[in-house]
């Protein structure tokens, strides 16, 4: 029934919320696991379970129940189509890697001193401008054009060489290097 005092878009709203309802009540427990098993954080997973249910109701009452597709299997594929956008947006928003935290001399978080920083860059670049002296003469060409920001064609072009055989020798370079860089020598 409805009370001629509502407000316009209130009977939508009532019909979107008992559907939102319902549907969270025989979902909520399958959602959770699902979540959990990918975020492996259970307050994470809850959030986004709401965050679901929550973007579910804003969709029935703007646009009307009708919105959600009426079969019940299909407006639950609908839900977990919005569950798996969401899990989605989320591994995007997160840091790929945990930034370090840097530690004082008694092993506490403590704040990154730019002296040391600067130190050990210099320390590093040298160490890897000695690594690229040691390459072979071509190697070294192709690594010192391509630092340039020459593409292969035009190192091609200036060495006389073919821009097949200039991937060679960077993957060559490359190898090299890295190879030095594990072994910590400086030997070609």
């Amino acid at each position: 029934m409805t009370d001629p005092t509502d407000p316009p878009g209130e009977e939508r709203r009532r019909a979107a919320k008992q559907l939102v309802e319902g549907c969270y009540r025989q979902w909520l427990i399958d959602a959770r696991k699902y979540v959990g098993s990918q975020l492996r954080d259970l307050d994470d997973a809850d959030d986004l379970v709401q965050e679901a249910f929550l973007a579910l109701f804003k969709r029935a009452t703007m646009l009307g129940v009708a919105a959600i597709p009426s079969p019940p299997e299909e407006a639950r594929k609908y839900f977990w189509g919005i569950m798996r956008n969401l899990l989605r947006n989320k591994y995007r928003d997160s840091p790929r890697r945990p930034k370090p935290v840097e530690l004082d001399a008694e092993g506490q978080p403590g704040e990154p001193d730019p002296v040391a920083d600067a130190v050990c860059k210099a320390a590093e670049l040298a160490e890897l401008r000695a690594r690229i002296r040691a390459l072979p003469r071509d190697q070294r060409a192709v690594m010192a054009l391509q630092y340039d920001g020459s593409t292969n064609p035009e190192i091609a072009e200036q060495l006389a060489i073919s821009v097949l055989r200039v991937g060679d020798l960077r993957k060559m370079a490359g190898r090299k290097l890295r190879k030095q860089m594990s072994e910590g020598g400086h030997d070609a």
